[in-house]
């Protein structure tokens, strides 16, 4: 308030009409700042989920086929002959038609 008083009378009115457009103007710079880093630590967030889901399908493509692997080995050990069925085929595309969606 002191330095409105050492102004001149019509510098103060000049700065009390912009006054408060001006605090309006920071205040929605302020707003829109806050909100850019919530879009950014939201695209984030999402693209650390794909990630994770793509991980997630890789783990399960190498369990079943180490699963395949342990079977086939068993069944050569104990001269049993595999059932002919896609059943690692078909649990892999499984996997990967539920992490396209």
């Amino acid at each position: 308030m002191l330095l409105l008083q050492n102004m001149k009378l019509q510098s103060q009115t000049l700065y009390q009409l912009t006054s408060p457009t001006i605090c309006i103007i920071i205040m929605k710079d302020s707003f829109i700042k806050k909100c850019e880093t919530k879009v950014v630590r939201m695209i984030n967030i999402e693209a650390e989920v794909v990630r994770l889901e793509e991980l997630k399908a890789s783990k399960m493509k190498e369990l079943v086929l180490r699963k395949k692997a342990e079977l086939e080995e068993l069944c050569r050990r104990t001269h049993l002959v595999e059932r002919g069925d896609n059943e690692v085929e078909i649990s892999i595309e499984v996997i990967e038609f539920v992490n396209f969606f």
